[in-house]
């Protein structure tokens, strides 16, 4: 029989502790994650959550409620008590949130829960195509600028006809991987602008803010009853690498240290 596509993804699945499970950006790929879960060490075992569709196995979902329930599904089912801590990046911030209220409403313990860089939602018109574009160059790239000339250049390859036949070379297999990863990432995008805020969190909440991103887009406070913030040197983007990445990693291993396995989340409240 076929078996059933998955979002989880092994970024380092050895270790004995409760693992780790971070939640896909706006792009759906999980490759952000990978130093990260190096520097946690070999004793913490970390998982991606990679958004459905990425790998063209089925088509991307339209809200951020089925993002949800297919990350759901995904996850193995945790021993009685054991913490599942939830980690997400920016977009992925605000699907960790979701998903942390949904394992709450199933029974399940968060121990866990850490949004870095996550702005708040809120209400937006969908923006231009080109804005969606230039914003999916600046994930796919890691870059915070992208010129009009390559907004242009990745339209016009969409825009392309597919090949087919003996038309299906290397180049055209990159194309195919190229367009299913922008309609991934496009329908994120709409994702967060239809997305409605389901709850009030009822447990601690890590937020990890860049020094350069605006505080006032993240006042989780208004949706969670406590949250502790943490902030490292970087923008939105650059928190991924050098020092700011060592930062970010030593602020996650202090978090999950302060969950007790056997017991609540001791963590220490803060406004945010």
């Amino acid at each position: 029989m076929p078996t059933e596509p998955t979002t989880l993804v092994p970024l380092q699945p050895s270790g004995d502790l409760p693992p780790l499970y971070c939640v896909h950006p706006a792009s759906g790929s999980v490759y952000c994650y990978s130093g990260l879960a190096r520097l946690l060490g070999a004793q913490q075992p970390v998982f991606g959550l990679e958004a459905p569709g990425l790998e063209g196995d089925r088509p991307p979902v339209g809200s951020l409620a089925e993002l949800v329930e297919a990350h759901f599904a995904a996850l193995p089912p945790a021993a009685p008590g054991t913490p599942v801590h939830l980690l997400g990046w920016s977009l992925g911030g605000l699907v960790a949130f979701e998903l942390a209220l949904r394992l709450r409403a199933a029974g399940v313990r968060v121990g866990a829960l850490i949004m870095m860089d996550s702005p708040v939602p809120r209400v937006f018109q969908r923006p231009p195509e080109a804005d969606i574009l230039r914003r999916f160059l600046m994930e796919t790239t890691g870059g915070d600028a992208v010129s009009d000339e390559q907004v242009t250049e990745l339209a016009r390859v969409l825009a392309a006809p597919p090949p087919t036949g003996a038309e299906l070379d290397d180049d055209a297999l990159e194309m195919a991987v190229l367009r299913s990863r922008y309609a991934v990432f496009r329908a994120n995008t709409e994702a967060l602008i239809g997305h409605q805020m389901t709850g009030r969190y009822p447990g601690p909440v890590q937020l990890v803010r860049a020094d350069r991103s605006p505080a006032e887009r993240m006042r989780w406070i208004d949706w969670a009853d406590q949250v502790t913030t943490h902030v490292v040197p970087g923008d939105h983007m650059s928190i991924w690498v050098g020092e700011s990445l060592t930062r970010l990693a030593t602020t996650v291993t202090e978090v999950l240290a302060k969950v007790d396995p056997s017991g609540p989340d001791r963590s220490t409240p803060a406004a945010g």
